[in-house]
């Protein structure tokens, strides 16, 4: 057979039908070339530009060349390159999709890239939107700052790499030599992660021919960036010369002789022929608690969610495991429950399930649950989980729902609230068993954290996670998690369930016992000298003293490759780390035939093991790991008996390791780990930190956790270099990434801190310069992340450090103390995670700077600060704050009063600003705080969050309830991770106690109890279920200001009422209803 594919017919070459499967399949990356441009009406290639515009300038610089065209150009004091490339987009705008384009709209890619400057497919996505040909959604990234956008699986990446016409300041065109050198980094950025994927993912160009300089460049940097690996390239070009065959032979490129109009008519009809029989399948299926299938109108969010939560009951579908290889060992999942193959440890269950519930039943929080299921290594904390999962579920009293989490990081809690909200569940688990990855715990923190905030009343959500007694101390080390619980699963093996042990073991010959009374040998001695523990006991029994002597002896059967595979694979895995497969095929340095003849053809004797995925996006699609990471442990420990050994494969991992998301999280995972348990000393782990750079060096998380590193290092030179790397990193993003400003913060302010020391405990120029730089980008990470405990530590650290360390004058002393004491107050209102630091921050600056709280002695020091006119409005802000504290009213308001004269001072205003918005029941209040945000806009800009909340709450007392969802929708657009537990009660204006209202229990259009409140003309949602709530009953609320809306709770409920005037009940009324 041909290498090429020359007679182009699927019914006749049985590749052409794998290539269009692998499309169906959405494994094939799909490159466009300015051929796939060319249209009946226009045709725009590299000789048609040049021709057009020597035409249009009269000239002729005899060159077909276009890089080369472009080049002479601009070395002409005339030449305009913006008229230049105005001429490019006049003739690129002529261009209309036809129907190749709209095919390619239609189809399931998994990524396309283009070196295409124009907009066609954009125009053709949004020609199918909406309608029934409508597949994915089309995410169109143009330059490095766009790149690392994180799609969700109902969305196709199209990377334009050399530009685009849309915005050509945003986009530059590339055409010249100059251009191209500044574009290396975009073909960098796009290309490298192509590597990421097996050879089961097909490349595809249309639109090339690599005769012509521009596809010549596209293939140069291919072949630089090595991120094929010399896998095969298919192109469709209908004009191949055939004398080239053999040139595209040598680079591995498989030339398809076919139009793009040929090449997507063939799969169309492919397509209706056999395509139809391939069924592209959701991975899981979702039952109700009826056990009926759930249907979402919204399809995305099944492609969102289908690859990352899978559902514990009894449809599920995973790997399966023999009971005779999960003894051995092996990894549980849940079907392991389904086929019974555990002992059931009924007493420790029962003990557990009892202490689930009651946390379940006690929450009086908004946030989510979050339980820890702790233990020793090996001694089946999975197991006991899923089995706690199917006691709890089988019980059709509980009205209990569960689902398996695989990667928090690619769910969101929106769509998480769709589909729970159809389950009809009273109580939803979520389960995680990869916690102690530190990128997923951080991951299912931010999931919990959206969960709490979209948590509805209808039902209870309850996470889960199994996680090793002492890594979960390392992970919440500098952590204070909020309605966290943890339970410890360990017990010791009952005489029943060592009975029922012994019996499996020997069921699945394991073990042997020819009569009770050998059976109760054995059973004595797992009770005395294996003390009940049942992973002793497993290990003893199974294999005994020859454990490692059986994994060795499967190691040394693999082959030399196979060898070095299972090594780099275990360093990985034993923190339970999955090894890609495209960094394996690097560490090991074979190409990609040979790797997988040698590594993944081969029988990896049941301790190398494969695990496919099917990403939707540029990831990772094969991965390999070992049967359990205490299997990688105890080989690394046998086979790299030395640190330097063990040191050397780690080196060669992340000097190796590719440009993409995915790999910069593993990498950062594994570093943290290492260090996490002093794998290695300090010195190795810096050095591996700075191997890992070269490799990601465009990759700004990877950036982020080298700048702590390097922070860590308490060096000069190095901190400056952390603030270097941090500013490359921001260049990755349009809009300010709180992460990156919140770093370079704190990097300036230990810079500061070196160089006071270094100046002999003296502040010079740079020490200043940089708190100065340090506040102002910590201030602008609080007023981005306001309800995070990262936004507010450092920042007080800093200014408590300035009170100790800097000679401020009276005025200065005294705008600092104001803040702090600001910072501290908005602080404990809204921060949820890590309040503990807040609180020993406080007790620490009470008990120096406040007098340990002696309020005499602190009164007399802020009345001694009105000496002079300048230290008098901050004096009067302290004073203000001390009665504020005390809760006298008399006091405070005559401050304020006094206060309303400096509204020219901007501690002052934010000072007003802040008493109104907290007292805006109060109209005469609520009139200042209008008239002060009129004359004083930029509050908007600098108190963002406040504003809106603020805005939204004074609206809500004018009964301006449309204007005041405008702020809420601000306030969800431009923040997130906000504490779900803030509130504000809806306040009586004369008894500035929480207002009752007068309402009625109703179901809305979704069938969810609502509170009628026709005072207001609006329905409220319940903050808390309650199940005494009959429809039409008339009840008494409170409603509290949330940060993403209103909430009633329950004060009385009467009866019934049969009066019709009484009660809102008709249809029609009821629609006219609003909700906020």
């Amino acid at each position: 057979m041909s290498f090429h594919i020359l007679n182009f017919n699927y019914k006749v070459d049985d590749r052409i039908e794998d290539i269009f499967r692998t499309i169906k399949e959405r494994n094939a990356v799909l490159f466009l070339g300015a051929g796939a441009s060319v249209t009946e009406d226009n045709k725009f290639l590299g000789q048609d530009i040049i021709n057009l515009y020597q035409a249009k300038q009269s000239i002729d610089l005899n060159t077909n060349d276009l890089i080369e065209f472009v080049d002479i150009l601009s070395a002409n004091p005339k030449f305009s390159r913006n008229e230049f490339d105005n001429f490019i987009d006049d003739c690129l705008r002529r261009l209309r999709p036809n129907e190749g384009h709209r095919t390619i709209a239609k189809l399931n890619w998994k990524a396309i890239i283009t070196t295409n400057y124009d907009i066609l497919v954009e125009r053709a996505f949004q020609e199918i939107e909406g309608t029934t040909f409508e597949n994915l959604k089309l995410v169109t990234l143009k330059n490095k700052d766009e790149y690392y956008y994180w799609a969700s699986d109902d969305q196709v990446i199209y990377y334009k790499i050399n530009g685009c016409i849309s915005d050509k300041k945003a986009y530059p065109l590339v055409f010249s030599t100059d251009d191209f050198h500044k574009a290396e980094t975009n073909y960098k950025v796009v290309l490298k992660p192509l590597s990421n994927p097996s050879d089961k993912i097909k490349f595809i160009s249309i639109g090339y021919s690599y005769k012509d300089i521009f596809a010549r460049k596209l293939l140069q940097k291919i072949d630089n960036l090595d991120f094929r690996g010399r896998r095969l390239f298919y192109n469709v070009d209908p004009y191949v010369n055939e004398q080239s065959l053999p040139w595209y032979q040598k680079h591995n490129i498989c030339v398809i002789k076919a139009s793009m109009t040929e090449f997507f008519d063939q799969y169309v009809a492919w397509e209706e022929e056999k395509g139809k029989l391939i069924k592209v399948q959701q991975k899981n299926y979702y039952t109700n608690i009826n056990d009926s299938p759930i249907y979402l109108v919204n399809k995305e969010i099944f492609r969102r969610v289908d690859n990352n939560l899978v559902q514990l009951n009894e449809h599920y579908k995973s790997k399966h495991i023999t009971e005779k290889d999960f003894f051995k060992g092996e990894e549980p999942n849940y079907y392991v429950i389904e086929r019974n193959y555990d002992v059931e440890k009924r007493n420790k269950l029962k003990q557990v399930r009892d202490e689930v519930m009651q946390i379940i039943e006690s929450n009086g929080t908004r946030v989510v649950p979050l339980i820890f299921l702790t233990g020793t290594f090996g001694t089946g904390k999975s197991t006991f989980a899923y089995r706690l999962i199917n006691n709890m579920t089988s019980n059709a009293d509980n009205s209990i729902l569960a689902f398996e989490i695989l990667d928090p990081a690619e769910l969101k809690s929106i769509d998480l609230k769709d589909l729970f909200a159809k389950t009809g569940a009273a109580v939803i688990f979520l389960y995680l068993n990869s916690i102690e990855i530190n990128s997923v715990f951080k991951s299912l923190l931010d999931l919990r954290a959206g969960l709490s905030i979209d948590n509805s009343p209808e039902y209870k959500v309850i996470v889960l996670a199994s996680i090793r007694e002492n890594v979960l101390q390392k992970l919440k080390a500098d952590k204070n998690i909020p309605n966290a619980h943890v339970i410890n699963v360990d017990s010791r093996l009952a005489s029943e369930e060592i009975n029922e042990l012994l019996s499996k073991l020997k069921n699945c010959e394991l073990i042997n016992y020819r009569d009770a009374q050998e059976k109760d040998e054995l059973r004595k001695r797992i009770v005395k000298e294996y003390e009940g523990d049942s992973f002793i006991s497993l290990s003893e029994l199974i294999s005994g003293s020859k454990l490692i002597n059986d994994l060795t002896e499967a190691y040394d059967q693999l082959g030399k490759t196979a060898q070095e595979a299972f090594l780099y694979t275990s360093m990985l895995y034993q923190f339970k780390i999955a090894m890609p497969s495209s960094l394996l095929k690097s560490v090991v340095n074979k190409e990609w035939e040979e790797f997988k003849s040698e590594v993944i053809d081969i029988d990896g004797k049941g301790i190398l093991l494969q695990e496919t995925t099917n990403p939707k996006h540029i990831d990772a699609d094969l991965y390999f790991t070992t049967k359990h990471p205490l299997i990688s442990q105890k080989l690394i420990v046998n086979i790299l008996r030395d640190e330097d050994s063990k040191y050397s494969y780690a080196k060669r991992i992340v000097t190796l390791i590719g440009l993409g998301a995915r790999n910069s999280r593993l990498i950062v995972n594994f570093l943290k780990a290492l260090d996490t348990y002093n794998y290695f000393p300090k010195l190795k782990i810096n050095s591996l930190f700075d191997l890992a750079e070269p490799n990601l060096s465009e990759d700004p998380h990877f950036l982020l956790h080298y700048a702590i590193n390097l922070q860590k290092r308490k060096n000069i030179n190095e901190i400056k270099y952390a603030i270097d790397k941090i500013i490359y990193a921001e260049s990755f993003f349009k809009r300010r990434n709180h992460y990156l400003i919140h770093r370079r913060g704190v990097l300036n302010f230990e810079l500061a801190k070196l160089y006071f020391e270094q100046n002999n405990f003296s502040p010079d120029y740079r020490v200043l310069n940089l708190l100065f730089e340090a506040r102002d980008l910590l201030d602008i990470k609080r007023r981005l992340d306001p309800c995070s405990s990262f936004s507010f530590v450092d920042t007080i650290n800093l200014e408590i450090w300035s009170l100790d360390n800097l000679k401020l004058n009276e005025v200065e002393e005294l705008k600092t103390r104001i803040k702090i004491d600001e910072l501290f107050d908005i602080a404990t209102k809204t921060v949820y995670d890590n309040l503990n630091r807040i609180r020993e921050l406080q007790n620490k600056y009470v008990s120096k700077y406040k007098f340990e709280a002696n309020e005499e002695e602190y009164l007399k020091y802020v009345e001694d600060k009105f000496g002079t006119e300048d230290a008098r409005p901050y004096g009067l802000i302290l004073l203000f704050n001390f009665y504020f504290d005390l809760d006298n009213r008399y006091q405070f308001e005559n401050i304020i009063e006094e206060l309303e004269m400096y509204t020219h001072n901007n501690f002052v205003l934010k000072t007003l600003f802040t008493f109104y918005g907290r007292n805006l029941h109060i109209v005469k209040y609520r009139l200042k705080f209008f008239k002060l945000i009129k004359q004083n806009p930029e509050i908007e800009d600098t108190e963002e969050l406040k504003y809106d909340y603020f805005n939204f709450i004074a609206e809500c007392y004018n009964k301006n309830f449309k204007y005041a969802h405008s702020y809420l929708e601000g306030i969800s657009r431009n923040f997130h991770f906000l504490s779900p537990d803030f509130n504000r009660a809806w306040l009586d204006a004369d008894t500035g106690q929480p207002q009752v209202f007068e309402g009625f229990v109703k179901l809305n259009k979704r069938g969810k109890k609502v509170i009628l409140i026709p005072y207001l003309g609006q329905y409220m949602y319940l903050n808390k279920a309650s199940k005494s709530l009959e429809i039409n009953k008339k009840c008494q609320v409170n409603l509290y200001f949330f940060l993403y809306g209103i909430r009633a709770e329950l004060v009385n409920s009467f009866a019934e009422f049969s009066n019709e005037k009484e009660v809102v009940d008709q249809d029609d009324n009821f629609e006219n209803y609003t909700s906020i």
